[in-house]
C-alpha cells in the first residue's frame, strides 16, 4: 500500500503539465506568453491546472491578456480559467490587457463576463475600475462594451462606487458614457458630504427630490446626518423641495430642527417652507427643537419665522410642555417672551407647571410661576395630581417648597403666621412634614391653612 502511494505520488510530482521552473512558472504559462494555441489546448486536455500562479501571482490567462493573445485567452476561458485573480500588484487579466492597449483581448474578456453576469457574484472589471479611481481603465472599459449601469451582487453600480471614493475623473467618464444617478448614487454623495462629487452630480440632471426606500430624499438625509449648507444650497438651486415630507411626514426643517442645526433651519426657511408641519405625531418644527437638547438658537431662529409655539401635538402638549420636561430653561425663557400660553394642559391635564416640577427643574418652576402670576398651583391633571403632587412624588424637595411656599402666599389671609425672616431654612423633616400636611390637605379638598411655625 505504501509503495503505491509513493508511484502515485512521483507519477504527479512528475507530471508534465505540472513541472515548474525557478520562476514557479508551468508549461501552460509558457505557452500561453508565447502564443502557442495548440500547446495550450494540449496542455490543458492533459490535465494542466488554469488557476496555479506564478512567483508573481500570474496565472496563464494573464500571460496571455498582457501579450494580446486573444485566442489563447478566449480558450482559456471558455476551459473555466479564473478571470478575476490578481497578481501581487493587484491587476487581473483586463488590467494586463488594457495596459499593453490590447482592445480585442480587452472585449473578449468583456463578453465572457457578460455572458456570466446574470450569476455574478462579485465585483465586475468596470465596479473594480471605479474602486481604484483608474479613470484610463474605465475609459477604455466602457469604449470596448462593458455596460455602464450593471450592478454586482450588492445591486451597485460603478458610479456608485466613483462617488463613495469621491473619484471625480472616474465619476466623469461615467457619467458621460451616460450611468444613471440612482437614489444609492445621490445618498451617498450626501452620506459623504461630497460638495465637488454633487455638483458634479447634478449637472448632469440628477433628481433632488428622489425617494429611497426608507422615505428618504437627499434634503431629508442631508439635515439628520449633518450636510454642509453649501450642499443643500445647491439643491434648492436645482429645484429641490423644501416641504417634501419622509415616511413618518417629517420635513427637512422638522430634522434640522431634531440634529439642532441651525445653519440649516436658516437656510431653509427662507424657501417658501412650511414651517408649522407636523410629523406622523402631529409635532412641528418647534416641539422638536424646544425638546432637544443643545444650543437655543434653533427655537430662536423659528419662533422668529413666526411658528406657531401653541400648536399642540397628538398628545397635546405644546412646544412648552415639551421644553418642561426636558429642563431646556434656555427654550422655556423664549417661549414665555413670545407670550405662549404657559397654562396649557395637554390630553392628560397637566400643564408645562406639573412636568416642571416632576423633573425637578427649579428655574423652569420659577419661570412658569412668575409667567402665571402664581396661578396654576392647584391645577389637577387627570390623576387628581397637582404640581407639588408630582415634585413630592418624585422626591424634588427644593421644588416642592417652592411651589408650597408660593401657594401660602396666595392664601396669605389664611395663614396665621408668617416665616420669621430669621427662618431662611426649613430643617428636611420639617419640610417634609409641612408638605405631606399640604398633599393630606389637598387629597381631602381642605383649603390651604397649613400653619407654618
Amino acid at each position: 500500500m505504501l509503495e503505491a502511494r509513493g508511484e502515485r505520488a512521483c507519477r504527479i510530482f512528475f507530471h508534465p503539465c505540472l513541472i515548474v521552473n525557478s520562476s514557479m512558472e508551468t508549461l501552460l504559462h509558457v505557452a500561453a506568453e508565447n502564443g502557442h494555441l495548440s500547446i495550450v489546448e494540449v496542455l490543458h486536455q492533459r490535465g494542466a491546472s488554469l488557476d496555479l500562479q506564478d512567483e508573481n501571482n500570474q496565472t496563464a490567462l494573464h500571460r496571455a491578456a498582457s501579450r494580446g493573445h486573444s485566442e489563447i485567452v478566449k480558450a482559456l476561458l471558455q476551459a473555466g480559467a479564473p478571470m478575476y485573480t490578481m497578481d501581487l500588484q493587484g491587476k487581473t487579466p483586463v488590467h494586463l490587457a488594457a495596459e499593453n492597449g490590447h482592445l480585442d483581448t480587452v472585449r473578449v474578456l468583456l463578453k465572457e463576463e457578460a455572458d456570466m453576469c446574470e450569476s455574478c457574484t462579485r465585483d465586475m472589471f468596470l465596479h473594480m475600475a471605479a474602486k481604484e479611481d483608474d479613470w484610463k481603465l474605465t475609459e477604455l472599459l466602457l469604449q470596448s462594451g462593458a455596460a455602464v449601469d450593471a450592478q454586482n451582487d450588492q445591486n451597485k453600480t460603478a458610479l456608485f462606487y466613483a462617488v463613495a471614493g469621491g473619484h471625480d475623473k472616474t465619476l466623469t467618464v461615467l457619467l458621460n458614457a451616460g450611468a444613471k444617478v440612482d437614489r444609492d448614487v445621490m445618498n451617498e454623495a450626501i452620506k459623504l458630504n461630497q460638495e465637488s462629487v454633487l455638483k458634479l452630480l447634478l449637472g448632469d440632471g440628477a433628481n433632488v427630490n428622489i425617494c429611497d426606500k426608507q422615505g428618504y430624499t437627499p434634503v431629508l438625509l442631508s439635515a439628520e446626518l449633518g450636510g454642509c449648507v453649501p450642499i443643500v444650497e445647491k439643491l434648492l438651486e436645482k429645484g429641490l423641495d423644501p416641504n417634501i415630507i419622509g415616511s413618518k411626514a417629517q420635513t427637512p426643517l422638522h430634522l434640522a430642527a431634531v440634529f439642532n442645526r441651525s445653519d440649516l433651519v436658516g437656510l431653509l426657511r427662507v424657501s417658501f417652507l412650511q414651517v408649522n408641519a407636523v410629523n406622523q405625531d402631529g409635532a412641528t418644527p418647534l416641539h422638536l427643537a424646544t425638546a432637544a437638547r443643545g444650543k437655543n438658537h434653533v427655537v430662536d431662529v423659528l419662533l422668529s419665522t413666526k411658528a406657531n409655539a401653541d400648536t399642540p401635538d397628538k398628545a397635546k402638549k405644546t412646544a412648552l410642555h415639551l421644553a418642561a420636561m426636558e429642563g431646556n430653561v434656555d427654550a422655556v425663557t423664549s417661549l414665555l417672551s413670545h407670550k405662549v400660553k404657559a397654562g396649557a394642559k395637554d390630553m392628560d391635564g397637566s400643564t408645562p407647571l406639573h412636568y416642571a416640577a416632576a423633573g425637578g427643574f427649579v428655574s423652569i418652576v420659577s419661570l412658569l410661576l412668575q409667567s402665571l402670576k402664581k396661578k396654576g398651583l392647584e391645577e389637577r391633571n387627570a390623576w387628581r395630581k397637582t404640581p407639588l403632587h408630582a415634585a413630592a412624588e418624585k422626591g424634588h424637595d427644593n421644588v416642592a417648597v417652592l411651589l408650597f411656599c408660593n401657594a401660602s402666599l396666595m392664601q396669605e389671609s389664611q395663614i396665621s403666621s408668617n416665616l420669621e425672616d430669621s427662618q431662611h431654612e426649613i430643617q428636611p423633616i420639617t419640610k417634609q412634614l409641612c408638605i405631606s400636611s399640604f398633599l393630606t390637605g389637598l387629597e381631602f379638598g381642605h383649603p390651604l391653612d397649613i400653619r407654618i411655625s
